[in-house]
Order: C-alpha cells, then sequence, then structure tokens
C-alpha cells in the first residue's frame, strides 16, 4: 500500500535549542521558559525541498510561543506579543526600503540587497515592543534609543538573509533566524553576513554634530534695469567657472542641535570592510500618526571661522580675475559674513513658525526621510572603531561616534546636504555690464549682503547713501538675474529676473517702524504680519540699531503693475494718459492709503484730498485752466508751474499739500517705470525709463521734508502686486550676534 506524504503545517524553531552559539536572539534571549517560533504552512509546505522553491511563494505568519524577551547589554529591551504580526517571506532579492534622500525633496531612492545569481532572501519581519532599562546606557542623559515607535503600525524589526539557493527550507529559515540582528548591538556591523539588511524603527533622540565647508551655491547678477539683468546672465560663461563640485570657499561651520523623533536605521553590509548605516526619520506608514506631531529639535549652538585669503582665491578661481586687493576688501566685511552664516545655521535649525526652519520642513515630509548616512569602516583597528562609534550612536551621541573615527558622514546625508543648501554662499555682482574681463574689479567694492551673499558694487547708481535728517538711510533698487549650479545650461532669456528694493534705518526708531509697517499693506497675510511683529519687536529692544527690510519682486508679482498709459499720435507727439486715468487714480488713491497709515503728521492733511484734488492743481500748473476736461488733461511727468497753482487751487493750504501732491505724482510715475521696464513693447527706452525711476527715488531721499516717502512708496507696491490673485509670501531672516542689525527678506511671488 502506498505511503501517504503529509504536508508539514508549520515549522518549528526553538531559540535556545536551533539556533547557533553566536546568535542573537539566542545570546540576549530573558525569557523563562523557551521561546518558539512557529511558520506557517505557505513556507512549511516546502520542507524538504530546496529553498529557492518557495521564492514568490506568500508570505508566512509566524505564531509565538513560551517568553518571548531579550535585552542587550546596553540596557534595550526587545519583546515580543503573542498576538503581534510577524511574517518571514522568500524573495529573489532583499525587502526594499524607499526613503527620500533629502528632507526638502521628495525625491527618493531604494535601499535593498540582490538579486544575485544563485541566492535567495530570506526576510524576516517582527513586531518588537523596544524598552530601554534606566539602568543601561540607552537612556544616558535622557537621549538615545528610548522605546518602540509611538502608535506603529509596521514592523519594528526587519531583517533580510542571503542563503545558496539550493539549501534545504527549513535549514535555510533556521540560518536566517540565527543571523537576524539587533542592530543597536556594537559589533552587529561586523558581524552580520556580507548581503545582508537590517531596519529597526524606534523613539529616540540625538545629540548631533555637523561641520561642512561652505562653497559657492548660487551666482546673483545684479543691475539698474531688465535688459543689463538679462545681459549679466548672458555674460555668465564667459566670466563665471562653474565648477562640478562645490569649492571650497574657506567658510567652516559647525553646527550642533538636539533631535527627538521617531526613527528607522538601516544597515547594509556590500564587502568585508564596509557597512553603511541610514539613519531616517521614521515614515507615517510606521509610527501609525503625523509625523509633524511627534518632531522635536533644539538648537544648541553654531559657529563659522573664514580663511579671508583662502575666500579671496576661491572667487578668483570663480571669475577668473586676479585683483590685488580684494583679499584686504573682503576681511573688512568677514565678520559680518560669519554672522550671517551663523544666523542661517541657527534659522534652519530654529522650531519657532516663521522660519524655513529643520522642524517645519521634516513636519511636512510624510516619508521615511534621509538624515544621516554613515559609512563605517569595519577594518580600522579591527573593527574596534566601528563597535566604538556605534556605541556612541546608541547612546544617542552622533557628534561622538564620528569623532571616535569608525563612521564617516556622506556629503549626501539628509541634513548636511539640506544645511549646505540653505548656507551656501552667494557671489553677487552689480552692474556687470563689462567692455572686457579685466574691467570687472576695476573700481570695485566688496561688502557683505543682508542674505550672507558676498557682494561686488561695479559702477555707480545702485546703492547710494544720503543723510536725511542727520540719520543714516540706506536705499537700495535693482533688478536681480540669479544662476545657480545645479540649473546652469538654459538660455539667458530663460532666466527669472526678480525686483528688489532695499529700505535701512539706522539709530532711528521712528524710521525703522515705519519700515517695519510697510509689509502691514500685504492684506489677509499671517506670515508677513509674523515678519512685521518680529521687526517692530527688534526695533522696541534696539533702537541705536540697523533695521533692513528687503522687498523682493518676483516676476509673476511686478507684473501686475500698471499704470494710465501716455499715446503717441500719427505725427510722434506724446500725449497724457486719457481721462479719466482710472489706473493712475487707483495707483494714487493707494499711496494715499499708505501715506496715512505710516505717516501720522501727515494723515490729517492727507486725508482731506482726492484724486480730483490732484488733477485740479497739476492742469492749472500747466494750463491755468480751472477745469478738467479733454483739452485739459492732467499729465503726471509734468509738474509746470506748481507752486503757484496750489496757492491758486488750494490757497492758504498749500503748504500743508505740498509734499504730498507732489511725492503722489512721484509714485505715479514710478508705477509708470515699473511698467514700462516690464511691457512687451520695443518702443520703451528701458534705460531711459530706469534712470527716471532711481531719480524719483533719489528726489525722495534727498528731500528736505521730514517724510521718507520711499516707504509708504514700498507699502503701496506691496498692495498693488497683491490684488487679484493673492500672492505667495515667504520670510527670511537675519540677526547678528551682538543684535547690532536685524534683516528681514521678504518675497512675493
Amino acid at each position: 500500500m502506498a505511503t501517504l506524504s503529509v504536508t508539514p503545517t508549520t515549522i518549528s524553531i526553538d531559540v535556545t535549542k536551533d539556533l547557533e552559539s553566536f546568535s542573537d536572539l539566542k545570546s540576549f534571549f530573558a525569557g523563562q521558559r523557551a521561546a518558539i517560533f512557529d511558520i506557517g504552512k505557505e513556507l512549511a509546505k516546502f520542507g524538504g525541498e530546496p529553498i529557492q522553491s518557495a521564492v514568490g511563494s506568500n508570505p508566512a505568519n509566524i505564531t509565538l510561543t513560551g517568553d518571548h524577551n531579550w535585552e542587550l547589554p546596553l540596557g534595550i529591551g526587545f519583546s515580543l506579543n503573542a498576538d503581534a504580526k510577524c511574517t518571514v517571506a522568500v524573495s529573489a532579492a532583499s525587502n526594499s526600503f524607499s526613503i527620500q534622500k533629502s528632507i526638502d525633496s521628495t525625491d527618493t531612492i531604494d535601499i535593498s540587497s540582490g538579486p544575485t545569481d544563485g541566492i535567495v532572501y530570506v526576510n524576516i519581519d517582527l513586531d518588537f515592543d523596544i524598552s530601554s532599562d534606566a539602568s543601561g546606557s540607552g537612556t544616558v542623559s535622557g537621549i538615545g534609543i528610548c522605546g518602540k515607535a509611538s502608535g506603529a503600525v509596521g514592523a519594528t524589526l526587519s531583517y533580510c538573509h542571503p542563503v545558496h539557493g539550493n539549501i534545504e527550507t527549513s535549514t535555510a529559515l533556521k540560518a536566517a533566524f540565527s543571523a537576524l540582528f539587533f542592530p543597536f548591538r556594537p559589533d552587529c556591523a561586523v558581524r552580520m553576513p556580507i548581503g545582508s539588511l537590517g531596519k529597526v524603527s524606534f523613539s529616540g533622540s540625538f545629540n548631533s554634530e555637523l561641520d561642512l565647508s561652505y562653497g559657492f551655491g548660487s551666482y546673483k547678477f545684479s543691475a539698474q534695469s531688465l535688459k543689463l539683468a538679462n545681459d549679466s546672465v548672458s555674460l555668465g560663461p564667459e566670466k563665471l567657472n562653474i565648477p562640478n563640485a562645490t569649492i571650497d570657499a574657506g567658510a567652516k561651520a559647525s553646527v550642533s542641535y538636539k533631535h527627538t523623533d521617531d526613527f528607522t536605521v538601516i544597515v547594509t553590509k556590500s564587502d568585508p570592510k564596509t557597512a553603511m548605516v541610514y539613519l531616517l526619520r521614521a515614515a507615517d506608514g510606521e509610527v501609525g500618526e503625523s509625523v509633524g506631531i511627534t518632531v522635536g529639535i533644539t538648537a544648541g549652538s553654531a559657529s563659522a571661522s573664514i580663511d579671508t585669503q583662502k575666500l579671496a582665491e576661491s572667487i578668483v578661481h570663480q571669475v577668473n580675475a586676479a585683483p590685488p586687493t580684494l583679499a584686504e576688501k573682503l576681511a573688512s566685511g568677514v565678520s559680518d559674513l560669519q554672522d550671517s552664516l551663523v544666523s542661517k545655521a541657527n534659522d534652519f535649525l530654529a522650531s519657532h513658525p516663521g522660519n524655513a526652519s529643520l522642524m517645519l520642513t521634516l513636519s511636512q515630509q510624510h516619508g521615511r526621510t534621509l538624515l544621516f548616512n554613515f559609512k563605517v569602516d569595519l577594518a580600522a583597528a579591527g573593527g574596534a572603531l566601528a563597535e566604538q562609534s556605534w556605541t556612541a550612536m546608541v547612546k544617542g551621541d552622533l557628534g561622538d561616534a564620528l569623532k571616535l573615527g569608525g563612521f564617516t558622514l556622506l556629503e549626501d546625508s539628509g541634513v548636511a546636504l539640506s544645511l549646505k543648501h540653505c548656507c551656501a554662499l552667494q557671489l553677487h555682482f552689480f552692474s556687470f555690464q563689462l567692455a572686457k574681463e579685466s574691467d570687472f574689479f576695476k573700481n570695485s567694492t566688496v561688502k557683505i549682503g543682508a542674505d550672507g551673499s558676498i557682494r561686488f558694487f561695479f559702477d555707480v547708481g545702485e546703492e547710494s547713501k544720503y543723510t536725511v535728517n542727520h540719520k543714516s538711510t540706506t536705499e537700495t533698487i535693482h533688478f536681480v538675474a540669479t544662476v545657480t549650479e545645479e540649473t546652469w545650461g538654459g538660455k539667458a532669456n530663460d532666466r527669472e529676473i526678480d525686483l528688489y528694493i532695499e529700505l535701512s534705518e539706522t539709530n532711528n526708531p521712528k524710521e525703522a517702524n515705519r519700515i517695519a509697517s510697510t509689509i502691514g499693506a500685504i492684506p489677509g497675510s499671517a506670515v508677513a504680519q509674523s515678519a512685521q511683529q518680529k521687526m517692530l519687536d527688534y526695533v522696541a529692544n534696539n533702537k541705536a540699531k540697523t533695521l533692513t527690510l528687503v522687498g523682493v519682486f518676483k516676476p509673476s508679482a511686478y507684473v501686475k503693475l500698471s499704470c494710465s498709459p501716455y499715446t503717441a499720435d500719427q505725427n510722434g507727439k506724446i500725449h497724457p494718459p486719457a481721462l479719466p486715468q482710472r489706473l493712475d487714480r487707483h495707483n494714487c488713491e493707494v499711496f494715499q492709503t499708505e501715506v496715512e497709515n505710516l505717516m501720522h503728521d501727515l494723515s490729517v492733511a492727507v486725508a482731506e484730498l482726492s484724486y480730483t484734488d490732484w488733477m485740479r492743481w497739476n492742469v492749472f500748473a500747466n494750463s491755468q485752466s480751472d477745469i478738467v476736461d479733454d483739452s485739459h488733461v492732467p499729465s503726471r511727468r509734468n509738474v509746470g508751474s506748481f507752486q503757484p497753482a496750489g496757492a491758486h487751487v488750494f490757497g492758504n493750504n498749500w503748504p500743508r499739500y505740498q509734499t504730498f501732491l507732489l511725492a503722489s505724482t512721484e509714485f505715479m510715475n514710478l508705477c509708470d517705470d515699473l511698467h514700462s521696464l516690464v511691457a512687451k513693447t520695443t518702443e520703451v527706452s528701458t534705460d531711459q525709463q530706469w534712470n527716471k525711476l532711481l531719480g524719483t527715488l533719489e528726489k525722495w531721499i534727498k528731500a528736505d521734508t521730514d517724510p521718507d516717502w520711499s516707504k509708504p512708496a514700498l507699502g503701496a507696491l506691496l498692495t498693488l502686486c497683491s490684488e487679484g490673485t493673492a500672492p505667495q509670501v515667504t520670510t527670511g531672516f537675519q540677526q547678528a550676534d551682538d543684535n547690532g542689525s536685524f534683516t528681514c527678506t521678504l518675497t512675493l511671488s
């Protein structure tokens, strides 16, 4: 009679009896009764057959009996509940873990092993609970591995083990369980088989230290007009060496911070001498709740040092020129540059709202996000350095892990890469229109900009400093075209050109507060309101210091500016805008509102006026007519005999109205000038229009009157560029270590 074959329903693995002596599961078992893993029929049916026959079969559930407790010498415990979800599967390659390779990008890479000819992978997923014994080192100084990732819904520990495909299934499974390692064990990377992979998710806290060298990340070309800015970009490849790798600019930084979160560690081993450790922010699916709830970052300290000579040499290399005095010029601004770099690093780490902080960026990520990527040297000192560094990591001190020498932080690590992009030095060239290369550094000056850029000023007209009522006031207006190493390669006319308006006040709290209040003109923007409050708070606490506001208008914002246009007849004669001059009226009324909001000493008088009053005054100044009609049209480009006209139209009130009426005229012309610069016509001479615009600003700055009209003008421009579709508003801040200066950069796009 034939013997019936019986397909086994389980394969049992007894931790204390069936595993090799080197096994982590056996060595660190802390239970009183035997721990037995029963592997379900999905794999048990392949018992007696080569393991390769099980490739592609459904994962098998693992049931547990006995005690399920393990404790590592470092004081970290692992335990399994009888109803824990645990599985094992056999595949041609290991499990693949997708990770976001940067904290500010959604680009992903996959971490896996295989496929390899003749090799199959046993993929074990165990849903361990993790805890740390207060008497052990897992919670030294309140850092390190604290417990299971909060609300975890996936397997806490995954292990992928390579075996030869012709090994019998039961034997192969026991070999995989024997080789399974706890990633917190110091010698795990030394002991793990080549081609294996381990992953563990946990709650913890790390003290981190980052050392990086600053290079040049972007190049800004600044000019007085759109045309010059475009020309500057087109000259870029002839004047700059765009490097394949970031040039070491002689600026070094050290940043430390504490990071508390739900983490994932992935460990791979490709050869006997090298392992890779990926420290990640756990994904939503691994912790079962919003990652934004659990993240916590505390900034420690940031410092920067600059080698002036090396910085000068790097810039010389960038621009292919050899200015003999560049190092001396840079030396005078090194302290400002160091302050800016430190401020950027602190802003990057800070958790308070309003900054592009590490915490804010991480809270917006939902996949596994790379924080640090370490290369582990398994050969140094016979593996001892790797074990020492691993112990430091488990204790939560990544700085020590690196200093010991067993770990090397790779340049493409998520936090380091993002900090590098955030804090990269920028070259910022002004009036970059040169007859020949050697002209560049002729009569040039070097300054450190509020954004941390190294600014080269060539020629005149971009920045002027005047005395207004004996106070220091700086006004800058220019167009900027930006080129970065990553994006270089397109045509010049594909470059985005931004309008910059910069206002600065020193030792003048009243005018500094007006600067801060200009951004209140952006309707309904919580970002702008927060930035305004930061500036007002700074002025209140630092009355004799310097406040700077940099308003950046992207093309999508300043293209909204418009005006009532002048027209030419068939004989080429230019005529003022036809009545009712609706657009000019709107521009004038917006400017008037900002004057009333920001200049309270004039608000009563200004509130008595209307655009109709301005038209009557302008018409009489040009034609001595008291009637405004199609034959007597106001012309804002011509103020005519404005003083007699003012006395005639307004009588004794004329002195109260004069300064505002002249300023509102100039603001309407400013809108016309800016509109002309972006108009898609060939009839406008942009250089001429721009010179008029600069003249308008210069008149405001040099005015003998008390009001500084550039502040309500900026506020009015922000209002006009916010009409229609609401713009995107972003802000950035830099504050000197000694609180001597505070800069807010506000961008409309």
